[in-house]
């Protein structure tokens, strides 16, 4: 997802969430999840505060695009961060 901001975020199968500078391609925030990426993360405003909400796990094995590994299995999170203007 990117934002007007100049702010490109994402994740992967191994559970890591991470925000890019859009123009340079560096890397300016990350955050380990308890498993991998199950979801496009959506940005969304609440009382003019700008919010990220990401989800992961809850993805059974046979299910995993790439992977055959059990690597996306714990419980299903979403994790919802406040973006600092």
């Amino acid at each position: 997802m990117s934002t007007a901001g100049g702010v490109v975020f994402s994740g992967n199968l191994a559970g890591e969430m991470f925000a890019l500078n859009a123009e340079t391609g560096e890397r300016i925030w990350s955050f380990r999840a308890g498993s991998g990426i199950r979801s496009q993360p959506i940005a969304f405003e609440l009382d003019d505060e700008p919010y990220l909400a990401i989800a992961s796990g809850g993805m059974p094995t046979n299910e995993a695009p790439i992977f055959t590994q059990s690597i996306n299995t714990a419980d299903p999170q979403l994790y919802v961060f406040k973006i600092p203007r």
